[in-house]
């Protein structure tokens, strides 16, 4: 009871007032008939001092002249003097609230992903998978939503034999394990080496095993080249070692493309439109007013997770650049039907895997129905080993 008073007279304000001079023993009377409360009396050398409720104290100010007293205010204490201290900044008052409010609507979103000893190759791609299944910075995580995340990296993944996606205060800590490779009793003997592709023999380096071909010999894909399995004569056991070894041979590759004369393509227009969204709490919030790109223009989307100070804030920023295009008919002669051909193949060359000496080239085409058909075969001489694993 008495705790609930205290906080009752905290709520509502309460002075500290001191009565000097004059007949102050006739004022607390006066007080005591008007209904007044006070509390904590005790004298002083010319008066004495109290606590009372601070709407009571305009009353006793009246009660006091007839009494010929002298009364102050000596302390104030409650919540209206705490926040009468803040008027005119409720700046200082109103932002922690907010702030606090802001918390408790944040909480249990992802503020950050962290990939506990995850090699970088998987990062991407489980961050894709991620992202595709709406878990990522900024929004709310349930458990469905995490075990579907997780079905789709598996199926998605050949080297993972699990995925752990745990939540944890803000943080989603993401754990992986890779699959341990498992022996084909179907495949050759591991250190084989056999052909990459098809080619003629132009030189042999064997370091460790036996050749199974010679000089000048012309060999298949996937034929046997060097092997390193023998048999121990003293045992009559097979002993299987890998083999070592370069196979250099005369390969050709062919490159093959029709142009026709007149086609359709999407011409670039050459403007760049870039759009801004705003990711947080599972919502996408544009900052700004946005078309619909038109129709056939290439998109680039990039995102990137939203910092203040440094601090990592739970929401990411996503921005789109928009490159339109415009339908163009397209009419090319027959000399630039084959430079162009010449250029898709000299490009298709360039971006190609296959690597040694160039020995020659020989380009072909031909015009025939509203197309150039154009041939490029390229011989060159390359290492064709491969190892069997």
């Amino acid at each position: 009871m008495m705790r609930m008073e205290r906080l009752t007279g905290w709520i509502r304000g309460k002075v500290l007032f001191s009565a000097e001079g004059g007949a102050y023993e006739k004022l607390l009377n006066r007080c005591n008939e008007m209904g007044l409360s006070l509390a904590g009396l005790h004298p002083t050398p010319i008066g004495v001092k109290g606590w009372m409720p601070a709407r009571d104290y305009r009353q006793m100010h009246r009660a006091a002249r007839h009494c010929h007293c002298r009364i102050r205010v000596v302390k104030k204490k409650g919540l209206p003097f705490l926040l009468r201290r803040y008027r005119g900044r409720w700046g200082l008052v109103v932002g922690p609230a907010l702030f606090a409010i802001l918390c408790l609507r944040l909480f249990g979103l992802i503020w950050c992903v962290r990939y506990y000893e995850v090699p970088e190759k998987y990062q991407q791609e489980i961050s894709r998978a991620l992202s595709e299944n709406g878990v990522l910075v900024g929004s709310r995580p349930t458990e469905e939503s995490l075990r579907r995340a997780r079905q789709v990296i598996l199926m998605n993944s050949e080297d993972l034999a699990d995925v752990s996606l745990n939540f944890v205060r803000g943080r989603l800590v993401v754990e992986v394990s890779e699959r341990t490779a498992q022996p084909d009793p179907q495949r050759p003997a591991a250190g084989s080496i056999v052909a990459a592709k098809d080619g003629i023999i132009e030189e042999i380096e064997v370091r460790h095993g036996f050749a199974m071909v010679f000089k000048g010999q012309r060999v298949e894909e996937g034929e046997l080249l060097v092997t390193g399995t023998y048999v121990d004569e003293k045992t009559g056991n097979i002993i299987i070692t890998p083999a070592q070894g370069s196979v250099i041979a005369r390969t050709e590759t062919a490159y093959e493309i029709t142009q026709p004369l007149q086609f359709t393509a999407q011409v670039p227009t050459g403007e760049v439109q870039n759009q801004y969204h705003l990711l947080i709490g599972g919502k996408r919030i544009p900052l700004g007013v946005y078309e619909d790109p038109p129709a056939g223009s290439e998109i680039e989307t990039a995102s990137e997770p939203l910092e203040l100070f440094g601090f990592a804030l739970p929401a990411m920023l996503e921005v789109s650049s928009v490159y339109p295009t415009q339908e163009v008919e397209i009419s090319l002669s027959a000399e630039q039907a084959e430079q162009r051909a010449r250029f898709l193949l000299d490009r298709a060359l360039s971006s190609g895997t296959a690597g040694g000496e160039i020995l020659s080239r020989s380009f072909s085409g031909e015009l025939s129905e509203g197309a150039f058909s154009a041939r490029l075969v390229v011989e060159r001489l390359e290492n064709i080993a491969q190892e069997v694993g």
